[in-house]
């Protein structure tokens, strides 16, 4: 380091303005080198095992495209998502892309990945000034994460929010280090953004609350401390209310014309209404939240990965990487209960408040709010990092630094090497869907009038989204049709037949899956969410009126539903194929 002229004034502020710069500049650097490399690998292990909500989102996309059906283009628990992604198939079609709107959604978020692990490093390197190397690992660790990995290779709505909120982390942690209005309004664009792209990220407005409150205001006369206090909470919160409510508005009663305070209650809330997500048993799910926060961060060996399969067993390789990385987990807990205590004592006891507070906020909502699913815990881990890379600080600085690290990368390499070997590997394989195989068996036996009726529960829940998407066929879901209408099984029962003859006056053919007549889980899971029994869902269709139309062999027959036979009044009519209107 060249020597400081002290004689100077002019001077030393010169230099101190190049020092900073270029501390500004080598931190741009490592969090673009970052950036980059997880573009790359995410963009290499895109997932080719869709689950349901990319697919239906993409498909949503490729209605509106195709019918320009306002409704598919606007959800309402993520405004701008479909939108955004209409917005970029549009695009990279003026540019010669002939696909559908799934592989673009995939690599939109593979982008948007890399881009939040470079803003997560930038995040980390403000709050560990004096560690350039732990702010690199604990941000390498975030995007080795399953959670966060398979976000970042799928077409999940998730993304786009997860980037929006470390990009708030990091304003609100520069607010909280030197707050001023123009800081806290930045803060409260990126936290609103966030929130427009999944609702659950309005979690984020009482932390954020907290940290403007605890922010290290200068010194002076304590009024006006209180005063400017004030000022930046009304700030941000007037920021983020105008840009979340005018849009929500803006939509819902100029461009989707819900002029009722009841159908804008029902469009906004429709998931809240439904009340299928809502559980709390609270003692039960907190078991389920160490699962999916565990789910969030690495994988087990076999079997059912979140909402994933895996193909095949595990190798050696994934097995021991497996117990390794659980290992490592269990002594880093233990070591944070140590540190922790002392840390809170230290200049970091503002951040480590703010952490704390956006892990009770989180856990606390999805506890009851399926708690089982893992995904929702994505933001969770960020907060996580952070109170990780604090601890790791810690023990570096009592410890010898070069060790610590390296006995931290090896722990972070073999996490990365667990997840890519038991999950995100299998699932960029494309052998291993059944469900895209079997959408392409329903294309190829099948023609564009036919309609096919599913349960929309169980193991082929997936169907009916991709059906629709990789079949371009139509489909009726019993389960999302007693949603539409309101748990009445006589109204559904009405719209079912009604869209088999409108299939039939197409010239179409009625066709239905195995899993109708088959007693198992898609049984089960109707009985249990809209109680409908059996004989109930055998009423819907005649027994002797269907024969098989061809058989699949993973997924079973196949069944084709022939038209009811015309009788005259005095015979004995067979059993009606529903419900009398």
């Amino acid at each position: 380091m060249a020597s400081l002229p002290l004689s100077n004034a002019a001077s030393r502020t010169s230099y101190w303005r190049r020092l900073s710069a270029s501390l500004a500049l080598d931190r741009t650097l490592t969090a673009g080198i970052l950036c980059v490399v997880f573009m790359i690998l995410f963009l290499y292990t895109r997932a080719k095992y869709y689950t349901f909500d990319s697919v239906s989102y993409a498909y949503s996309i490729w209605k509106f495209d195709q019918t320009g059906d306002r409704m598919a283009l606007f959800h309402p628990h993520h405004l701008l998502f479909n939108l955004t992604g209409w917005l970029l198939w549009r695009l990279c079609r003026m540019l010669g892309y002939v696909g559908g709107p799934l592989e673009v959604l995939k690599s939109m978020n593979a982008i948007l990945g890399g881009i939040g692990i470079g803003l997560l490093n930038l995040t980390l390197r403000n709050v560990l000034t004096r560690s350039r190397a732990l702010a690199l690992l604990s941000a390498v660790g975030v995007g080795l994460s399953f959670g966060y990995w398979i976000c970042a290779t799928d077409g999940r709505v998730n993304m786009m929010s997860v980037v929006m909120l470390i990009a708030a982390f990091y304003a609100l942690v520069v607010t909280m280090q030197s707050p001023t209005k123009r800081r806290a309004f930045a803060t409260g664009i990126v936290a609103a953004l966030a929130v427009l792209y999944h609702e659950s990220a309005g979690l984020f407005l009482p932390v954020a609350w907290l940290g403007i409150w605890l922010a290290d205001y200068p010194q002076g006369v304590r009024a006006e401390q209180s005063r400017t206090r004030w000022r930046l909470l009304a700030v941000f919160t007037a920021t983020w209310l105008a840009l979340t409510v005018i849009p929500y508005l803006t939509v819902g009663i100029s461009y989707l014309h819900l002029t009722s305070v009841d159908d804008y209650k029902n469009w906004a809330a429709r998931y809240a209404i439904l009340g299928w997500w809502w559980d709390f048993r609270i003692l039960h799910n907190l078991r389920l939240d160490a699962y999916a926060i565990r789910k969030c961060l690495f994988t087990e060996p076999t079997g059912k990965q979140g909402t994933f399969y895996i193909a095949h067993g595990a190798t050696s390789l994934g097995f021991w990487s497996y117990v390794s990385v659980l290992g490592g987990w269990l002594l880093a807990s233990y070591l944070s209960l140590i540190a922790l205590p002392l840390l809170v004592k230290t200049h970091y006891r503002r951040t480590i408040a703010v952490m704390f507070a956006w892990l009770f906020v989180n856990t606390a909502f999805f506890t009851v709010w399926q708690p089982s699913y893992f995904v929702f815990r994505v933001p969770t881990i960020m907060g996580g990092a952070i109170l990780m890379a604090i601890v790791w600080s810690h023990y570096r600085a009592q410890r010898a630094g070069r060790f610590w690290l390296v006995a931290i990368g090896v722990w972070i390499g073999l996490y990365g090497i667990s997840n890519y070997v038991l999950s995100i590997g299998p699932h960029a394989d494309p052998k291993g869907n059944p469900y895209t195989a079997f959408a392409e068996d329903v294309r190829r036996h099948t023609a564009a009038p036919d309609l096919i009726v599913l349960p929309g529960t169980g193991f082929g829940e997936p169907d009916e989204v991709y059906i629709p998407y990789f079949s371009q066929r139509d489909v009726f879901s019993i389960h999302t049709e007693m949603a539409h209408h309101n748990e009445r099984f006589d109204e559904m029962a009405q719209a079912l037949h009604a869209r088999m003859d409108q299939a039939r006056a197409a010239g179409g053919t009625v066709y239905l899956l195995d899993d109708l007549y088959e007693p198992g889980l898609a049984e089960d899971c109707l009985m249990r969410q809209h109680g409908i029994t059996r004989p109930m869902l055998l009423s819907l269709f005649h027994p002797g009126m269907r024969s098989k139309a061809w058989a699949n062999h993973s997924r079973g027959p196949v069944w084709r539903l022939l038209p009811q036979p015309v009788v005259p009044d005095s015979a004995a009519a067979p059993n009606p194929i529903g419900p009398a209107p």
